[in-house]
């Protein structure tokens, strides 16, 4: 069945974005306040659950709240940088970077506040300026592909549950449908995930169901290779349910890197997932057998480790489209869809703040600017694991490569622009 449009849902939109989740909002929100019509298109359900994931808000991420975010309440914690430490929890050495720590879920639902009010409990519901344009945000809708008409781009989509298809018309589409995304499959077909050979496995633990000399270990974040090649962990605090901040109230966030087959995501049902093991899917010994690793830990990270109930692995991918802007800037990639990079460095949140400031500003240089910044990061994210888990050594080779390719900007600027 197909229809022109979902009921008294208007035809024509200023703004059309696939996708949802964090870098789709971003957008919204920022457009809507420009006073422009946006509606958004996300194929899973308005409610989402804890992803079980830190968002670190750096400069510019700060900065777009500051602008956009009508909430103003804080919904992070601050960190004053990465502390790096042996096994035994010595100090090693420090990233002075600093950056504020929240969950995905808190930014998520504070976005959603200030996009279309959704009501989450995480936060209040922001007054809109009388000059902020229309909004919708519609779930269960899939965008399966699109069409330039003249200055006119037809979106079409699918409901998830009843399979009945529709069409919207827009002057920018903004494809922010995550890591397989169907716009950048059409504009950039050759471009694939590329495996990096080693994965994530995820788990939080509420503050209070360990032991105080553990939950002291999570005052800030922290990285510790281990030994024998069994990776390195990544242990964190982030809010705990409804975005709560207080001591006491928070989860516990562990994540460990190693080096795995992508066989490691066939489920206790047989079934094997292409980027993420979920929760509740892992098979018992699978779990049994990476614990027995966990002997190598800081002793609070092992407790910690051993209390996750639901364990699950994402693979760690990485992917980057040739372009951010398409058909005389009527389709622009976001997020994920433009840049995947490796969660290493945790800047994933950063640099789409980073993409949408250049593109609201309007600069004349803006695309070239993104994807020197773009490839900056994803180099920098991937020296950062492979030193992680495999020393200075790998490191060097690294840094290296990051000097040759020209990623000092003028150079680098010649190269794509």
């Amino acid at each position: 069945m197909t229809k022109e449009t979902d009921g008294s849902l208007p035809q024509f939109w200023d703004v059309v974005i696939a996708g949802g989740s964090l870098s789709g909002l971003l957008y919204g929100v920022a457009l809507k306040r420009q006073g422009r019509s946006v509606c958004i298109l996300e194929q899973a359900k308005s409610a989402r659950t804890n992803t079980a994931a830190g968002i670190g808000i750096g400069y510019h991420g700060q900065k777009y709240l500051e602008q956009y975010d009508l909430v103003k309440t804080p919904f992070w914690y601050y960190v004053d940088g990465s502390q790096v430490l042996d096994t035994q929890g010595n100090f090693r050495f420090k990233a002075k970077k600093k950056f504020n720590m929240t969950s995905w879920d808190a930014l998520f639902y504070r976005l959603r506040a200030n996009f279309d009010g959704y009501d989450s409990g995480y936060c209040a519901i922001p007054s809109e300026p009388p000059s902020a344009g229309h909004v919708k945000y519609l779930p269960d809708k899939r965008v399966t592909g699109f069409d330039v008409v003249g200055d006119i781009v037809r979106v079409n989509y699918q409901d998830v549950q009843d399979h009945s298809e529709a069409t919207l018309e827009t002057s920018l589409l903004i494809g922010a449908d995550g890591i397989n995304s169907t716009i950048r499959k059409i504009l950039a077909p050759r471009v694939e995930l590329n495996y990096s050979g080693f994965v994530a496995w995820r788990g939080t633990v509420p503050e209070m169901e360990v032991s105080p000399k553990a939950r002291e270990a999570f005052t800030g974040l922290y990285n510790c290779p281990l030994p024998d090649r069994a990776g390195y962990v990544v242990a964190y605090a982030i809010p705990g349910k409804k975005g709560a901040l207080e001591i006491g109230s928070r989860e516990l966030n562990l994540v460990w890197y190693t080096e795995e087959s992508k066989d490691i995501l066939v489920d206790s049902d047989g079934y094997k997932h292409r980027t993420t093991l979920p929760k509740g899917k892992m098979p018992a010994h699978v779990w049994t057998e990476q614990l027995k690793k966990a002997g190598k830990m800081f002793q609070p990270y092992r407790e910690v480790c051993e209390k996750i109930e639901q364990p699950f692995i994402s693979t760690v991918n990485d992917c980057m489209a040739p372009r951010i802007s398409w058909h005389g800037g009527k389709v622009v990639l976001a997020g994920e869809a433009s840049l995947l990079m490796r969660p290493n460095a945790g800047s994933s949140f950063e640099t789409a703040s980073f993409a949408l400031l250049e593109f609201i500003n309007g600069d004349k240089h803006w695309e070239s600017s993104v994807r020197y910044n773009n490839h900056k990061n994803q180099a920098m994210a991937k020296m950062f694991g492979e030193y992680s888990l495999y020393g200075l050594w790998k490191l060097s080779i690294w840094w290296t490569l990051f000097k040759f390719i020209g990623l000092k900007r003028a150079v680098l600027q010649n190269l794509i622009a």
